[in-house]
């Protein structure tokens, strides 16, 4: 809810909104309406059934002004190991010294967002990250947004949990330290 409320608080018609681990695709729609038929949301999701899930949504709501990239959003583009959780609210990029888990894996493409940014020509206002331990990698591959000057810097919004931190080996200091 404080996130929610976050969102409908600072997002105004024609502001851009990236959705980092938009899960069901809740913070994309409530943005999409919160910022207009001028505004632009890009969501980022790599689980298929749930990618899926925004796009028909999205369809549904005849909302024009978002995009569903079926990426994982990390540090470098290539392939990864996506664990798909019985939950998905916790399914996560497989860490490097993950043991190989009981659920099932898949296999997504991944992008940085500086990539993302440097190809789509535009930059967000808002950048919201819940990728369940791997907000680590992802503002490392942002460093091109996290460069920018205050007044066209992006603010974000990321969740961390220390145990998820754990999985990645980083302490969730080290986030703050990616902003610095």
């Amino acid at each position: 809810p404080d996130t929610a409320r976050f969102l409908m608080n600072f997002l105004r018609d024609g502001m851009v909104f990236w959705d980092v681990g938009a899960h069901i695709g809740e913070f994309s729609l409530l943005a999409s309406r919160q910022i207009g038929a001028k505004g632009r949301v890009d969501a980022f999701e790599p689980n298929p059934e749930l990618s899926g899930l925004i796009c028909r949504t999205i369809e549904a709501n005849r909302l024009a002004n978002v995009t569903v990239h079926s990426h994982a959003v990390m540090d470098r583009s290539g392939i990864a190991e996506f664990v798909i959780d019985p939950e998905p609210s916790i399914s996560h990029m497989r860490a490097p010294k993950e043991e190989t888990p009981a659920t099932s894996t898949l296999a997504v493409s991944t992008l940085p967002l500086g990539d993302f940014h440097l190809q789509c020509g535009y930059s967000p206002h808002l950048v919201k990250v819940d990728v369940e331990g791997a907000e680590k990698m992802v503002l490392r591959g942002a460093q091109s947004l996290l460069q920018l000057s205050p007044e066209t810097a992006p603010v974000w919004i990321t969740e961390f949990a220390p145990n998820n931190c754990a999985r990645y080996q980083y302490h969730p200091d080290e986030l703050l330290n990616e902003f610095s």
